[in-house]
């Protein structure tokens, strides 16, 4: 199959701009009242909408160019992807699980990648789309919990309000399936233990701006503190979860 690796990354990463453009743009009048989301340009004054609008068609427009250049299949998919995307936005006005909704808009570049480069979307390519849904889920429930007392003034929807006081249990077995889902890689239970390292270390680089001491990261990630190794592969596949 021809390798279209570069390709599919530029328009998913611009998707991801876009994204951010349209979410900002729907959200003009309730981001300037959420003190996590006062500042951004849009919301403190700093842009007009038209602009906002203005960089999601260029971005729509040039990522969906790329696209076209695969085949039809793919182009379908990419179709798909971005109903996903523009609609996310204005989901939390009535669905009471947004973050699921945006589970599936980033999470769908994964079956739209294997689409582009093998033709089909492989067991483990929907195994790798539902490990993205999980962990999207799971961090941003994270961001609607510190947003939940101006979310319910404003009456916008969220994971963390429709999950209530359970909200950490509900995040700490979201995170338990996304690494049971990792052990039916190819690699089993090793590249679940892998990929909690991995996490972890994402986790530590996150909050901490640096790379924690792989005796300190495999001691908190596994109690085999001396067998785990974050490999290559594995941290790919973290980051594609994270980034997708």
């Amino acid at each position: 199959y021809g390798d279209h690796r570069d390709l599919h990354s530029f328009p998913t990463r611009r998707s991801s701009d876009l994204g951010c453009a349209i979410n900002d743009w729907a959200d003009r009048k309730v981001d300037p009242a959420v003190k996590r989301t006062q500042d951004r340009p849009l919301a403190a004054g700093r842009i007009q909408p038209f602009e906002a609008l203005l960089v999601y068609a260029i971005l729509a427009l040039l990522a969906f160019a790329l696209v076209l250049t695969l085949d039809r299949l793919t182009v379908l998919y990419a179709v798909a992807g971005a109903v996903l995307m523009a609609a996310y936005p204005f989901m939390k006005r009535f669905f009471p699980l947004p973050q699921l909704w945006l589970g599936f808009a980033f999470g769908w570049s994964v079956p739209m990648a294997f689409v582009a480069q093998t033709g089909q979307v492989p067991r483990i390519g929907w195994l790798t789309f539902l490990c993205s849904v999980l962990w999207i889920v799971v961090y941003d429930t994270q961001y609607a919990m510190v947003d939940r007392d101006d979310d319910l003034r404003l009456g916008v929807r969220s994971s963390a309000i429709a999950f209530g006081d359970a909200d950490r249990i509900v995040i700490a077995v979201l995170q338990g399936l996304t690494l049971l889902a990792l052990g039916f890689f190819n690699g089993g239970l090793d590249v679940a233990m892998n990929a909690q390292a991995a996490l972890v270390e994402h986790l530590h680089v996150t909050h901490y701006g640096q790379s924690m001491p792989l005796n300190q990261l495999a001691t908190l990630a596994a109690p085999e503190a001396q067998l785990i190794t974050v490999t290559p592969w594995d941290k790919g596949a973290i980051n594609s979860i994270m980034k997708a």
